[in-house]
């Protein structure tokens, strides 16, 4: 059909290829490698990308060597230009129209900057939590559930469908101790966490085998208990500012929103250079700032 030939013993063989075969250490040899040649694995199929994150900086500078070591396929420096100018064009407009004005924001003559700061960092970080664990949990499902579209539906209406019912359930909550609350369920979640970073994946292989709708059913129950409480946060948290600083409530629930959209760059660069856990331990770690910001709210 016109391929040309990698590999084909002792004829006809491509020289890297070639080496990598006969290499005594493949997995040092494919460290030492120009390009990032390591073998795809369901925590980062990205198969078809070849650069590492320490050369995003010569893509974006149109390195001659790194293209030569591409051979003059330009989709690599594509990639590298569209994600850094996405996350960058994000990150300036969040600056400018966000945090610049609340910056400047005086009330009665009194700075209020360290007042609001928690408030703030909160919401940025659980705007930020929830979209790193979303986009990592529709390409995980991707595999178990077989199709690309089955795991966009069944991901999206399960994490929104039980995060609002998390938000509703807020309602039912003794709001007389709001903070410790949320600290608890912040605490909660980032041990729930915990179970589906490092134990889901083998979970999901071992229900390969079973039907397509029993698959999508046992994703839904896998998924509620998450959703339902990463629902729970920003409603708390809202009710929270609205008993000290409801002047706020406007600009929280936009941070909140910019967060989410930089977060979704931000998933995609993390998950294409170092996978899907890596990706989901920084959405963990930003709700664990969250919950240090919660001690501070007055």
């Amino acid at each position: 059909m016109g391929f040309d030939i990698a590999y084909a013993y002792q004829s006809g063989s491509d020289y890297e290829f070639s080496k990598v075969v006969y290499a005594s250490d493949p997995v040092s040899y494919s460290r030492s490698f120009s390009l990032d040649i390591s073998p795809p694995a369901d925590d980062k199929p990205f198969f078809f990308y070849l650069l590492r994150f320490r050369d995003y900086w010569k893509a974006l500078a149109g390195d001659k060597a790194l293209e030569e070591a591409l051979r003059g396929d330009p989709f690599h420096f594509q990639v590298v230009s569209m994600l850094i100018g996405l996350f960058f064009t994000t990150l300036i407009l969040s600056l400018l129209f966000i945090i610049g004005p609340l910056l400047l924001i005086k009330k009665n003559g009194a700075d209020n900057t360290n007042r609001r700061l928690p408030y703030l960092l909160f919401f940025v970080c659980i705007g930020l939590g929830y979209m790193l664990i979303e986009i990592p949990l529709i390409q995980r499902f991707i595999l178990f559930l077989g199709k690309p579209i089955y795991s966009i539906s069944v991901i999206l209406f399960s994490l929104l469908v039980f995060s609002g019912a998390g938000s509703y359930f807020t309602n039912m909550l003794n709001m007389k101790h709001c903070k410790k609350t949320l600290a608890w369920l912040i605490f909660l979640l980032v041990s729930l966490l915990i179970l589906y970073i490092f134990f889901l994946p083998a979970l999901l292989n071992a229900l390969l085998k079973l039907s397509t709708f029993t698959r999508i059913a046992i994703s839904v129950l896998l998924l509620a208990p998450l959703g339902f409480l990463m629902g729970m946060p920003f409603p708390i948290g809202i009710r929270l500012a609205d008993n000290s600083r409801n002047d706020l409530i406007p600009w929280l629930c936009g941070i909140n929103g910019v967060a989410s959209v930089l977060a979704s760059v931000l998933a995609v660069v993390i998950s294409m250079n170092f996978g899907f856990m890596v990706t989901m331990l920084v959405g963990q770690l930003a709700y664990v700032f969250a919950l240090g910001a919660v001690r501070f709210f007055g």
